[in-house]
C-alpha cells in the first residue's frame, strides 16, 4: 500500500513500516490487555477496575449451556481444566458458587450482585451492558453469565475465554446449575450437599394451614397500582409460594412474569398481595400500599390490609437463599 494509505500513527507513537503493528496498535484496548494477562494467578492484586452504580434486575428462566473449548499451551483444552479466574454476570449464580466454597475463584462480578462476602469484588455491568473492558481486565479463563448477550459471546469467542450461559428461574433449573458447576469445577460432592441441604431447609418449613389466593407484583408503573407485571407458573416465586402453603391466583398462567389487566386482577379477588421491591426503602414501601389503597379499595387484600412489601435485597434471586424467601412468606400467611 502506497503512503497515501497509510493511517497516520497516534501521537508520541514511534514510526513503523511493519504491517502487523499497525494492525495490533489499532486492537481495542481490552484485546491487548487480555493478551498480556492470560497467565495471572486467581491472588494477583494487580488488576483492580473501579466499581461501578449498582442496581438490581429481574433475572429469567430455565436451562444451561457451556460453550467454547480452547486449547491452552500445554496442550490441554479449556474444556479440560478447571476454570481459576471466573467472572461472573448473574447474582443468583455469584451466591451459588460462594455456597459451594468457590468464592476465591471468583474474580469480578456484575452491578447487581449482593452476597456480602462479595462485596468487594470489582463490578463489570450487568446482563444487558456488560462493561467489556472492565471483564477482560480481570484475564478471566471463564466467563458465567445469566441470559444470553450475542456480544459477549463474541469477545469470548476472539479471545479464547470460554462462555458459560445460564437461565435460571425454577428450583429445578437452579439445582441443574449447582450439578452443572459441581462438574466443571470437579467439587460434585459439595453440588449434591448443598442441593440435600436447601431441599431439606424447604420441607422444614411450617406451611399456611389455609392456601389462600395470593398476587405476587414485581413491577407496575412508580405511584400507581398499575401496569403491573405478575408472576405465573413458571417462575421460581411461584413454587416457593407454594411451599409455604398460599396458592398463586394466577397459577394457571404458565408463563414466568406477564402483564396484567385490572379486569384480572378484580376477577381474581386476592386475599394477599406481595410485592417484591429488593433494596427500596420503607418509604417506599408505604408508597406502594397508599398507592394500592387509592386504586383498588376494594380488593380482598387491600380492605384486609394484607399488603406486604418485600424489600430484602435477594428476595427475587433464584439461588441458594430461595428456602429464606420461602420463610418470609410463609411467616406473613400466618
Amino acid at each position: 500500500m502506497g503512503s497515501g494509505g497509510r493511517r497516520p500513527a497516534p501521537p508520541g507513537a514511534p514510526r513503523s513500516r511493519d504491517p502487523p503493528r499497525r494492525r495490533a496498535a489499532a486492537e481495542p484496548a481490552w484485546r491487548r490487555r487480555i493478551a498480556r494477562n492470560r497467565s495471572i494467578s486467581p491472588s494477583s492484586s494487580r488488576l483492580q477496575p473501579r466499581p461501578l452504580r449498582r442496581s438490581f434486575p429481574l433475572l429469567a428462566s430455565g436451562f444451561l449451556t457451556l460453550a467454547l473449548a480452547a486449547c491452552s499451551r500445554d496442550g490441554a483444552t479449556a474444556a479440560e481444566r478447571v476454570p481459576e479466574r471466573v467472572v461472573v454476570l448473574g447474582p443468583s449464580t455469584v451466591e451459588t458458587l460462594f455456597a459451594l466454597g468457590l468464592g476465591s475463584r471468583v474474580v469480578a462480578a456484575d452491578d447487581y450482585t449482593v452476597w456480602p462476602e462479595a462485596a468487594a469484588l470489582p463490578r463489570v455491568g450487568g446482563q444487558f451492558n456488560p462493561n467489556f473492558e472492565a471483564i477482560t481486565a480481570q484475564a478471566p479463563d471463564l466467563v458465567i453469565i445469566q441470559g444470553e448477550f450475542p456480544e459477549l459471546a463474541r469477545v469470548c469467542a476472539s479471545l479464547g475465554i470460554r462462555l458459560l450461559s445460564l437461565k435460571t428461574d425454577t428450583w429445578a433449573a437452579w439445582e441443574d446449575e449447582v450439578r452443572q458447576l459441581g462438574d466443571l469445577f470437579r467439587v460434585p460432592q459439595a453440588a449434591e450437599d448443598l442441593v440435600r441441604t436447601r431441599r431439606a431447609e424447604l420441607a422444614a418449613i411450617p406451611r399456611a394451614s389455609t392456601p389462600l389466593p395470593c398476587l405476587l407484583v414485581v413491577g407496575r408503573k412508580p405511584g400507581e397500582a398499575a401496569g403491573l407485571v405478575v408472576v405465573g407458573a413458571g417462575s421460581f416465586l411461584n413454587e416457593l409460594l407454594a411451599a409455604a402453603g398460599g396458592r398463586n391466583a394466577f397459577a394457571d398462567n404458565p408463563r414466568n412474569y406477564f402483564d396484567l389487566s385490572e379486569e384480572a386482577l378484580i376477577r381474581a379477588a386476592p386475599e394477599v398481595i406481595f410485592e417484591f421491591r429488593p433494596g427500596e426503602a420503607e418509604s417506599a414501601a408505604t408508597e406502594t400500599r397508599s398507592a394500592w389503597q387509592r386504586s383498588f379499595p376494594d380488593l380482598p387484600a387491600v380492605r384486609n390490609s394484607r399488603i406486604h412489601v418485600l424489600t430484602e435485597d435477594f428476595i427475587l434471586l433464584p439461588g441458594p437463599r430461595m428456602p429464606e424467601i420461602a420463610r418470609i412468606l410463609a411467616a406473613l400467611l400466618q
